[in-house]
């Protein structure tokens, strides 16, 4: 069979992603540093599943952003001259627009949340967003954040992964396989592993490939399905736009849909690739074919995505 990647690559050239126990560690010790300038917060950060929450108008303001508070929905939209950050309470979403216009979504390992009165945001995916490099110091509990040419800090230690390899277990026990490989990636990426780390890390990685593969090669995405995701397509389509109102076509039944699962592309494996054309007038006149590819994964959240 024509893997995925081959498939998708045609298509554009011949046109133009039991209940698990999260910890949360109310660690009053961790320090943030911005540039060698140590942050101080009405509340102290927080380690939630493995992660470094802080609150979100201490960190946005230390980064330049102006903060924007929406009750009723429970919207955060931070701004910095063209850049924009927009998040969402419990919704593991962040979408971005930098300077030249460009925007994107990407994911949360985990979200905006409320404690204590103080809605916190993940330290890292702001500050990554803003262009700065991030680094977590065990020995100390410390981040650092700087600019990427010029981070300075202690060569890091050995760390305790327990709480990723249990939300890893979850999710591969769950079929959220998508989401146990990026779990996995994450853990290689954002840490200083064990060898011995590493091997687990590596094998629950492969096996959430195999049950991937197992599961989903043969399986048909089902029409409701179809329907709900070319819904999310139509609109996050429609906001890249970025036009006042914006009539998009044709039907679900134009897009092609199927389970992902190939081994080039194992970091999509489980979720459903959606691709195709779609023929967009937007309200100043314009029309016009965009051509897309998705990745969604198992909770509908968008993991990439390719439009032109």
């Amino acid at each position: 069979m024509t893997t995925l990647r081959k498939t998708v690559s045609l298509v554009l050239a011949l046109a133009t992603i039991g209940l698990a126990v999260i910890t949360s560690v109310y660690a009053k010790d961790i320090e943030v540093y911005l540039d060698k300038t140590k942050l101080n917060f009405d509340v102290p950060p927080q380690i939630i599943s493995g992660r470094t929450m802080v609150p979100m108008r201490g960190i946005f303001e230390a980064l330049g952003y102006e903060v924007k508070w929406t009750q009723e929905t429970q919207t955060i939209m931070a701004s910095k001259g063209k850049q924009f950050v927009v998040m969402k309470v419990g919704v593991n979403a962040m979408n971005t627009t930098d300077a030249s216009g460009g925007s994107k979504t990407e994911q949360l390992d985990v979200p905006p949340q409320i404690v204590d009165g103080r809605t916190l945001v993940p330290v890292r995916a702001i500050s990554e967003a803003s262009g700065l490099e991030v680094k977590w110091n065990e020995s100390t509990q410390s981040v650092i954040i700087g600019e990427n040419s010029g981070l300075s800090v202690a060569t890091p230690v050995y760390e305790d992964i327990t709480a990723n390899i249990n939300q890893i277990n979850y999710f591969i026990s769950q079929g959220k396989y998508a989401k146990a490989i990026k779990e996995c990636d994450n853990a290689n990426l954002w840490h200083k592993l064990s060898q011995e780390d590493i091997n687990k890390v590596n094998d629950l990685r492969e096996l959430a490939f195999k049950k991937a593969e197992e599961a989903y090669k043969y399986k048909l995405v089902p029409d409701d399905l179809k329907r709900e995701i070319y819904d999310i397509i139509k609109t996050d389509v429609s906001r890249s736009l970025r036009s006042p109102s914006t009539a998009i076509w044709p039907q679900y039944t134009e897009a092609i849909y199927q389970y992902e699962y190939a081994r080039e592309v194992p970091q999509y494996a489980g979720s459903i690739a959606v691709f195709g054309n779609l023929e967009a007038m937007n309200g100043f006149g314009g029309y016009g074919t965009v051509k897309f590819l998705y990745y969604i994964d198992e909770d509908l959240n968008i993991i990439d995505r390719y439009i032109e």
